[in-house]
């Protein structure tokens, strides 16, 4: 009896030995309470189970233990996710561009308005220079600006590309407004008057929010002649759904 004692002790002693080496699991082979549960040789490299009090655990992988080819295709499913993990404006999020146009100025500064009618559904065709677009200027932003229409939601810009049909001497500054005013963050971009540029482009760094309903335009400066130039103008941005 005292022989299989001892060797029961023993054996026991060299299981709690290789617990002890394989991890931090008790000798019940339970985490212990309010401590990270290492399942290995090492906490970098190695499955650890975080518990609380209540029982409750969290399972911490180590950093690039899991490629995204090691994941099969369903073994996540949407059910798993907390409710509201994700944010319902990330998922209605749509992708999109407005016309502004017409026709530019004589050294000074003209406004551009929306073409709210084709982006609608309805109106002709804003072709660069086109009858559609020579309607949407003036040298008034109020009668130049219109909302996308009034109940439109609000949204955010996330870049513009501008387009003359001529090749300016002098350079020409063209900023997106709302409301009158100059956007914040700034979305503006440059038609450099040296070498053969009719365009430009700009991102924003940062996503520029625009009011439900408010009114948009793009201010056009230049310091020549351009009154028997075009431009047109596509505003990028993402909207929640409507």
């Amino acid at each position: 009896m005292n022989l299989r004692r001892g060797i029961f002790s023993i054996a026991l002693i060299m299981l709690i030995a290789v617990a002890a080496y394989a991890g931090n699991l008790n000798t019940s082979g339970k985490c212990p309470r309010f401590a990270g549960c290492v399942l290995g040789d090492s906490t970098t490299t190695s499955l650890t189970i975080v518990t609380d009090g209540s029982g409750t655990g969290e399972v911490v992988l180590p950093p690039l233990s899991i490629s995204g080819s090691e994941i099969a295709a369903g073994a996540i499913a949407v059910s798993k996710l907390a409710e509201n993990a994700v944010a319902a404006d990330a998922l209605a999020a749509i992708s999109d561009k407005i016309t502004l146009c017409g026709d530019d100025a004589n050294d000074g500064t003209i406004y551009f308005g929306p073409a709210t009618a084709a982006y609608l559904g309805g109106g002709g065709e804003h072709a660069i220079g086109g009858t559609a677009c020579d309607a949407l200027d003036s040298a008034t932003e109020g009668t130049a600006d219109a909302p996308i229409h009034a109940g439109f939601p609000s949204f955010k810009v996330t870049g513009m590309v501008c387009i003359s049909s001529t090749d300016a001497a002098n350079d020409q500054v063209l900023t997106l407004r709302s409301a009158e005013a100059d956007v914040n963050p700034s979305v503006t971009c440059t038609i450099a008057g040296t070498g053969s540029a009719v365009s430009c482009s700009t991102t924003t760094a940062t996503t520029t929010d625009i009011a439900a309903g408010a009114t948009i335009a793009v201010k056009s400066v230049n310091t020549e002649d351009l009154s028997g130039a075009d431009v047109r103008c596509e505003v990028y941005f993402s909207a929640k759904a409507l």
